[in-house]
C-alpha cells in the first residue's frame, strides 16, 4: 500500500516528463514491486516434520582427511618430519641381526606407539 501511494504522488510529478522517461519509469517500478512481493508465497517451510520438497544441501566440510584418503595422507604428513624418520631408518637397520646389538622391536614399537597417538589425535581433531 505503500508502494502504491508514492507511485500515485511519482505519477502526478512525473506526468511532465517525456514519454521516453516515462515508458522507463514505470518499467523501473514494476520491477521493484516484483522484487518486494513476499518470498513466503514461493516456498513454505514446515516446522517438526519433513520438508515435502528437497533442496540443496548447503553442508561445508573442513575436514584435512576423507575416510579413503586418511592413511596416506597421515604417514606423509608424519614422515616429513625427519624425527619419524630417523626413527623409521634406525628401526629398518635394527631389523637385520648382524647389525644391531639390541633386540628387534626396540626402535619399532615406540615409532608404532607414536604414531598410533598421533593418528588418534588426527582422528578427534578432524572428524
Amino acid at each position: 500500500m505503500c508502494l502504491e501511494l508514492v507511485s500515485s504522488r511519482v505519477d502526478e510529478c512525473t506526468s511532465s516528463l517525456p514519454l521516453k522517461v516515462m515508458k522507463t519509469w514505470r518499467r523501473l517500478r514494476a520491477s521493484q514491486r516484483r522484487l518486494m512481493e513476499p518470498l513466503a508465497s514461493n516456498r513454505i517451510i514446515f516446522v517438526n516434520r519433513p520438508q515435502p520438497t528437497k533442496y540443496c544441501n548447503n553442508h561445508i566440510s573442513t575436514a584435512k582427511y576423507s575416510t579413503i584418503s586418511f592413511v596416506p595422507s597421515f604417514l606423509f604428513e608424519q614422515f616429513r618430519r625427519y624425527s619419524n624418520c630417523f626413527f623409521l631408518f634406525i628401526a629398518l637397520l635394527q631389523q637385520i641381526p648382524d647389525v644391531s646389538p639390541t633386540g628387534r622391536y626396540t626402535t619399532l614399537v615406540p615409532l608404532i606407539f607414536i604414531l598410533s597417538v598421533s593418528a588418534i589425535k588426527e582422528i578427534v581433531e578432524d572428524f
